[in-house]
């Protein structure tokens, strides 16, 4: 665990672009009703290995938006790390009306967001 912890501290060091982590203190386990930046979440939509998606209301802008949470003890050594950030970084670059684009990363004690 604290091994996990430090490398989760210095992720932002390693990968250009990458958020520090914010202080703030979110639960374990994420569900509807919890706050994710600007993001409420709603109902989830789905579930997959790594994480889950949920519909969520932006509270600054009051549009919809899918917030993908994934749990930090699902991505625990670099190349996963690695592979996470280039999703999002090929995410954040397209715009395709097929392809859900990516608004912003953030990452708690728990979760990468």
């Amino acid at each position: 665990a604290q091994h996990n912890k430090l490398f989760w501290s210095c992720v932002h060091r390693i990968f250009d672009g990458f958020p520090k982590i914010e202080p703030q203190e979110i639960p374990e386990s994420l569900g509807p009703g919890d706050m994710v930046g600007p993001s409420e979440l709603d109902e989830m939509l789905g579930e997959g290995a790594f994480g889950s998606v949920f519909a969520a209301i932006n509270t600054d802008s009051q549009t919809t938006e899918a917030v993908k949470v994934l749990q930090k003890t699902t991505i625990q050594d670099l190349a996963k790390v690695r592979n996470t950030w280039r999703e999002f970084t090929v995410l954040h670059k397209i715009r395709h009306p097929g392809i859900v684009r990516l608004l912003r990363v953030t990452h708690t004690r728990h979760h990468v967001c």
